[in-house]
């Protein structure tokens, strides 16, 4: 398994892939996703650092969230979550697991997020390779 180098934005062209986070980015940090259904324009500070969230059926362990200015919509999980670069070229952070209502009290209080799976996992438990430009 090997993430592209380079990453299609809905409405908005390509992305280089320069690297990722072998982490967190850390909260407050803007990040960004794209998925099948969602617009192309869709990113957020980050608000939850190493959310354990229970969807109804299964655990999510250890994910970072965002409270984005568009949710994730049905079909966009799965798709990669980065942090735009200066250049314009995007760094990999993750992988995006769905929406949520997280109720996570202070400092941040409730909100709806987009979470996502951080890429050193994805890496590490399937013994993938990032390719990057």
């Amino acid at each position: 398994m090997a993430w592209n180098a380079r990453m299609h934005i809905v409405g908005n062209g390509h992305k280089d892939v320069v690297g990722r986070y072998n982490g967190s980015a850390g909260a407050n940090t803007t990040m960004c996703f794209e998925g099948v259904t969602s617009d192309g324009n869709n990113c957020g500070p980050i608000k939850g650092v190493a959310v354990d969230l229970f969807d109804g059926t299964y655990w999510h362990h250890n994910m970072d969230c965002i409270d984005s200015n568009d949710d994730s919509d049905d079909g966009d999980s799965g798709g990669p979550f980065f942090r735009v670069q200066a250049d314009g070229r995007a760094k990999a952070a993750g992988i995006l697991t769905g929406g949520y209502y997280v109720a996570e009290g202070p400092p941040y209080g409730n909100y709806q997020a987009t979470c996502y799976s951080l890429i050193n996992y994805t890496v590490f438990f399937h013994n993938a390779e990032l390719v990057t430009n």
